[in-house]
């Protein structure tokens, strides 16, 4: 029967190695995504387990302990298949306890570093962005939250609102 995952103390056994740990597992994801053939090998219940082993050895040699340790452990609960869902489970407790916030800043043209770094501190140095160009902005930019909060700071959002408030 196979054992339950406690994300939460790996995060605690990972100490300051958590985000290595959460660097390798999304960087797995990542290859896994683009080579289906060995995900599908790897998360193979038919594939002998020694075999996944070596296979894994070969393909992450310069691989943390711990995270060895890991895909070990979902290897022999066969719970690979459930990779994803591990990594971003593990990622969100990792970023919840180092107080991380993302957000995606969308901009009409791309913005220089320094634009988005005076951005950036007014919303406090834990707060990293996803950028996205949006030519129909006309100027300004749009702050989405994970928790699909907004700031429309946009031409186009200004002229909305100035339209809404001459209707009524």
């Amino acid at each position: 029967m196979p054992q339950l995952i406690n994300l939460e103390k790996l995060y605690e056994l990972a100490k300051e190695n958590a985000l290595p740990l959460g660097r390798e597992l999304f960087d797995l994801n990542s290859f896994l995504a683009r080579h289906y053939q060995i995900k599908n090998f790897l998360a193979d219940s038919n594939v002998p387990l020694a075999q996944k082993k070596e296979f894994f050895t070969r393909l992450c040699p310069q691989a943390g302990s711990l995270f060895k340790a890991f895909i070990q452990l979902l290897f022999e609960q066969d719970l690979f298949s459930k990779l994803p869902w591990f990594t971003g489970k593990f990622l969100a407790i990792l970023l919840e306890k180092r107080n991380i916030r993302f957000a995606k800043l969308i901009s009409a043209l791309p913005l220089s570093e320094e634009t988005v770094s005076r951005i950036k501190q007014c919303y406090g140095d834990n707060l990293y962005f996803i950028q996205e160009v949006d030519p129909q902005l006309s100027g300004g930019f749009i702050i989405e939250t994970a928790d699909h909060n907004l700031l429309n700071a946009s031409v186009s959002g200004r002229l909305k609102q100035l339209r809404t408030e001459m209707v009524q």
